[in-house]
């Protein structure tokens, strides 16, 4: 009986193991279908409500893949848009981002770092960083066609088996509540910074804006992140002066404001994460799917809440 007892344990060890490296070996494949079935989570009141009119199942999907195609090309679109309007900002400052850089290294000169930091070994750091968190239009492109056969294929299965994976338990429910919040916190944050952007004639504030709108769709880290992005475009527009600090603090307070203060409040009435929780979700799914791995964080969350008990306690 003791060795019956002891094999779960091995068993949940060697399927962590198995899930691990299929997620990383599988990624390809994994990440656009990941991707297809939280969107059809999203869309699937408007499937329901088209059925609720007896229209046909045709419509409904080609209805449903309409948005896909529109949603999905416009967040395309607002990625190239950004990435070339950083592009251009950076290729605008190029002699002064040497001349910052320059004055950095001989900055560490004077504690004896700079070996530790040579050109080589900055640009290495930076482009890692790069490649993190961003990937080719090309491989966007091929992510969202394949996502898009995985959509179709999933509406165009048959009723019992499509409510059955987009309305699993409370997952459809929590899951398009969540996404709701975040739109919607994303969207006045991206606005206010804008706001902001406008008022001291910032360049580029288009580009920074769009990605402070999709970041702030990382819980925890996102914001963070977006406060700091802008540090480029604020520096060489007013140099360290009382301008630059006051663009730091306001952007800083809106952040704060919405991702800090108004979100969890929103957040506490059905979402009880702890963030040292969603702090290693973040890490592991960034880990295993990259920099769109993180976006699934609080998603696959949700899933597990609604499959493992020990899970449900962290959503109210």
């Amino acid at each position: 009986m003791s060795a019956i007892k002891k094999l779960p344990y091995y068993y949940n060890g060697l399927l962590l193991v198995f899930c691990v490296v299929g997620l990383i070996y599988f990624r390809s494949i994994l990440l656009p279908l990941a991707y297809a079935l939280c969107f059809g989570v999203f869309v699937y009141p408007l499937y329901r409500w088209g059925r609720a009119w007896r229209l046909p199942k045709s419509v409904n999907v080609a209805s449903v893949s309409l948005v896909f195609l529109v949603v999905s090309s416009l967040l395309l679109y607002l990625f190239a848009f950004s990435i070339q309007g950083w592009l251009d900002f950076f290729n605008s400052h190029g002699k002064e981002l040497m001349g910052v850089q320059e004055s950095f290294l001989a900055y560490l000169d004077w504690f004896n770092l700079k070996e530790y930091f040579i050109d080589q070994k900055i640009t290495e750091h930076i482009m890692s960083i790069l490649q993190f968190f961003s990937f080719s239009i090309v491989n966007y492109l091929s992510l969202f066609a394949l996502s898009f056969v995985f959509y179709v294929f999933l509406f165009v299965a048959p009723e019992k088996h499509l409510e059955m994976v987009l309305d699993f338990k409370q997952t459809g429910a929590l899951l398009r509540t969540y996404i709701k919040i975040k739109f919607f916190i994303s969207f006045f944050t991206a606005m206010a910074v804008s706001l902001i952007f406008i008022a001291f004639d910032i360049k580029y504030w288009e580009s920074v804006s769009i990605l402070v709108f999709i970041l702030n769709f990382i819980p925890n880290l996102g914001s963070i992140v977006a406060t700091l992005l802008p540090l480029p475009m604020f520096y060489f527009s007013y140099d360290i002066g009382p301008e630059f600090w006051f663009l730091i603090l306001s952007t800083s307070i809106v952040q704060f404001t919405l991702g800090n203060m108004i979100e969890p409040k929103i957040m506490g009435n059905f979402l009880n994460i702890p963030g040292i929780i969603v702090v290693f979700f973040l890490l592991v799914w960034g880990k295993v799917w990259g920099a769109l791995g993180v976006f699934f964080a609080v998603p696959s969350l949700i899933f597990l809440s609604q499959i493992n008990p020990k899970f449900k306690r962290l959503f109210a």
